[in-house]
């Protein structure tokens, strides 16, 4: 698993593919681990998904492919895993290279969340309270934007 942090770490940007519950945990985490990384999130279609995840708009696979450096680029497979097989076809066909599975208690997500802790034990705080900070700075983000709006 330390080769997987040094090829993320290495990389310029980081795709998160998949706009549900697992995105939103790996958008924390990665959000944590390896700020200002994220580009944006990725789907297979649009059609039936939100707009936005987090601020991050919700796009295309289709539409990073010509704005987005594949060498440069890790892409965050974060969704169920009966969805695994499709995305990771999907992705070998458009030429990326570097992804990971990231989903419900699979052995990369429980590593990526075991560097979280560490992390949040360096910085003498917890998980927990990472996670709660950041979700206060999201909802006052969400807020200025709807403020912004009016």
């Amino acid at each position: 698993m330390n080769d997987a942090l040094a090829t993320i770490t290495s990389a310029d940007n980081i795709l998160i593919y998949g706009a549900g519950w697992n995105a939103e945990e790996a958008i924390f985490s990665f959000e944590t681990l390896f700020p200002n990384k994220i580009v944006g999130i990725a789907v297979t279609n649009t059609n039936g998904n939100k707009e936005k995840l987090l601020n991050y708009k919700i796009r295309s696979i289709d539409e990073y492919e010509a704005g987005i450096d594949k060498e440069k680029t890790v892409v965050i497979v974060a969704m169920r895993p009966a969805y695994y097989d499709e995305v990771v076809a999907n992705l070998k066909e458009r030429g990326y290279s570097k992804y990971y599975l990231y989903g419900e208690n699979n052995t990369f997500m429980t590593y990526i969340d075991s560097e979280v802790e560490k992390y949040a034990s360096d910085n003498n705080t917890t998980r927990e309270e990472l996670f709660n900070q950041w979700q206060i700075n999201w909802i006052k983000i969400a807020t200025q934007q709807l403020l912004m709006e009016k």
